[in-house]
């Protein structure tokens, strides 16, 4: 069958048809490339927002519980150099676990709760204008161990017959502990004379003036290292005064302090 020259090319309505359409799709993937870039470009600014609150949330949760002070914090925007720059806020909250919403006094373990806030400004395809946000929330909780360690050198001589102080540590703690205390004593005997082989040094532990059970009877002569371990259950939050007290029982002889350390570690009491 042989075909006419009419069939063998298109007509004028067909070209326009072809033309159109083909305007058709170039708008429609040139607004879909358009929306694409601004996805990509929003995509890019979360991501950098999300980096600016990472890093200030690690950084506050490196801080020692002790070192989070209650307040809001600000510094100078991040920009990397090219819209939007970013500014953030860390707020640091006191909190406490356990809390009853019923109860005046504050209950159950603190901790310090960390929100960073980074936001920026970005407009869409459309150029309407967005303030972005993104938040982060962490918290720093109350050490379950505090540990205390302190070392005095002096002359100081033991008394005779009663207890006298020669050192004492303060503690002050949010919530009830239980204390673990630890100390050394190194002594040096001065003057021997009148020294009998029985005389003795004792020591004891006291916390806010009230002697604790275990004492020490440490024979001046032969034992120049004095050590004790003493186990305090239940001291009240709030702040207290950890002491040493010792004497001897004779008033012959000269025997002074050469150092002494103390170490009080504290946990969280165990409840009942």
């Amino acid at each position: 069958m042989t075909l006419k020259p009419r069939d063998k090319s298109f007509t004028l309505i067909e070209v326009l048809i072809s033309i159109i359409i083909a305007v058709i799709i170039f708008a429609a993937l040139s607004k879909g490339m358009v929306g694409g870039g601004f996805l990509l470009k929003q995509g890019e600014n979360k991501s950098r927002a999300c980096g600016v609150t990472a890093a200030k949330m690690e950084e506050y949760l490196a801080k020692a519980y002790s070192a989070l002070e209650p307040g809001t914090y600000s510094g100078d925007p991040v920009d990397y150099g090219s819209k939007p720059v970013f500014n953030w806020t860390v707020n640091v909250e006191k909190k406490w676990m356990g809390d009853d919403p019923g109860t005046v006094d504050q209950e159950g373990i603190p901790y310090n709760l960390i929100t960073v806030n980074s936001s920026y400004d970005e407009t869409d395809y459309k150029n309407i204008f967005h303030t972005k946000n993104v938040r982060f929330v962490n918290m720093v909780s109350y050490p379950y161990v505090h540990a205390e360690i302190k070392t005095l050198s002096s002359s100081v001589s033991v008394p005779p017959n009663s207890y006298t102080e020669i050192f004492r540590i303060k503690i002050d703690y949010e919530v009830a502990k239980d204390l673990m205390i630890i100390y050394n004593i190194a002594i040096k005997v001065k003057n021997a004379g009148g020294l009998g082989a029985a005389n003795t040094i004792y020591t004891k532990c006291f916390v806010d003036s009230e002697a604790k059970d275990i004492e020490t009877r440490t024979p001046i002569i032969t034992q120049p290292l004095i050590n004790n371990v003493v186990g305090v259950n239940n001291v009240p939050p709030g702040e207290h005064t950890v002491s040493v007290q010792w004497y001897k029982d004779t008033s012959a002889g000269d025997i002074s302090l050469k150092e002494i350390n103390v170490i009080v570690v504290a946990f969280e009491h165990k409840q009942s």
